[in-house]
């Protein structure tokens, strides 16, 4: 039993410390980006690990509630990262 114990405590303190080291952060913006009369919005998240970072932009169209989706997700062992937006 004392066995078991031991297990559930260090299981325990795992999960905990994986919850400590991930953090997320959202940001909301409400504006009209495309002037179009309707007011947009666009969500930017921050989302990271112990080894891994993201960075998403999500704008949603107001008038056609159409969705555009960019990530930036990577291991933090990279030095940079090049995003390809096209025209």
């Amino acid at each position: 039993m004392k066995i078991i114990s031991i297990f559930q405590t260090l299981l325990f303190t795992l999960l905990i410390s994986i919850n400590l080291n991930a953090q997320e952060d959202q940001k909301v913006y409400v504006e009209d980006y495309n002037q179009d009369g309707f007011n947009d919005s666009l969500i930017v998240s921050w989302s990271s690990g112990s080894g891994f970072g993201s960075y998403t932009g999500e704008l949603i169209c107001g008038k056609t509630k159409d969705v555009f989706t960019l990530s930036t997700g990577g291991c933090f062992c990279e030095i940079y990262r090049t995003v390809l937006i096209h025209p």
